[in-house]
């Protein structure tokens, strides 16, 4: 029990890290850059493509692994 408490904590420590590094790095990545897309493009501040591609980011490590462990009960 002891030993899941503390990877808990150092995994709340690594994720706390992270999300501080991420927002420097917006801080310091204020000026504007063009974005393509297939059909046009868009001129955003590039905190905004740090900030989106970070949640995308997030987002792909929290569900991808939720899918492939229901997928692995169903197969086995």
């Amino acid at each position: 029990m002891e030993n899941e408490s503390k990877k808990i904590s150092i995994k709340l420590i690594i994720n706390i890290v992270l999300i501080v590094l991420i927002i420097l790095f917006m801080v310091f990545n204020r000026q504007h850059v063009t974005v393509h897309f297939l059909f046009g493009q868009m001129s955003v501040p590039l905190f905004m493509v740090i900030a989106i591609s970070a949640v995308l980011g997030w987002l792909a490590g929290f569900i991808i692994p939720k899918i492939r462990s229901k997928s692995k009960k169903r197969n086995g």
